[in-house]
């Protein structure tokens, strides 16, 4: 009797520990699937020199502007649609993989596109409210101390102008200047820069 029941209690640890080493073997499992799955995304993202959270900064820029704000997000094109007064809009999208891009869309009415004082003095109010990084400030500067010029395109209904950048700029930073464009009854406003 003695026998069988040191037996039967053999058998009960041997049963507990293999239960124990499937329960760990379970876990352990889990946790290379996750890794597996943490290094894959690594390996999707590591082609992209930055955070591609476009919701994230252009959603932070617009906080920052005015927390109480209500914008459409276009998860297709990547970025927010704000109505603002007036019936004017400004379309937004920061962030990017391989460029840090600051692109803006701003649409009023179709009359504003010959006040040339209104479009540059909208284009610095873009600038200076949703920008960052430099952004914001050297988009300011090179538009009041006219460090831009009008580009010769042909096309009547378009006004672009280039930066003419100084010392000031790192090598990695892009002005793609900005642009006034009359789109059937809307004037649009557009300005873009980017961080290599």
């Amino acid at each position: 009797m003695r026998h069988t029941i040191q037996l039967l209690f053999i058998l009960l640890l041997i049963s507990c520990s293999s239960e124990k080493i499937s329960k760990e073997e379970k876990e352990q499992s889990v946790v290379t699937k996750k890794s597996a799955i943490n290094r894959q995304n690594i390996e999707l993202t590591d082609d992209c020199v930055f955070d591609t959270s476009t919701f994230k900064f252009t959603s932070q820029a617009i906080r920052k502007f005015n927390p109480t704000i209500k914008f459409h997000w276009d998860e297709n094109e990547k970025r927010a649609i704000l109505p603002l007064e007036d019936g004017d809009s400004l379309i937004l999208h920061i962030g990017g993989c391989n460029h840090f891009s600051y692109w803006a869309k701003y649409r009023t009415d179709y009359s504003k596109f010959n006040d040339s004082i209104y479009l540059l003095n909208k284009a610095k109010w873009i600038a200076e409210n949703f920008f960052d990084n430099g952004f914001d400030q050297n988009y300011v500067r090179f538009i009041s101390d006219k460090k831009y010029y009008l580009e010769n395109n042909g096309k009547p209904l378009m006004k672009s102008y280039s930066i003419h950048t100084d010392s000031l700029i790192q090598e990695n930073e892009i002005y793609e200047g900005f642009y006034f464009m009359r789109d059937g009854e809307r004037t649009e406003i557009w300005i873009h820069g980017y961080v290599n």
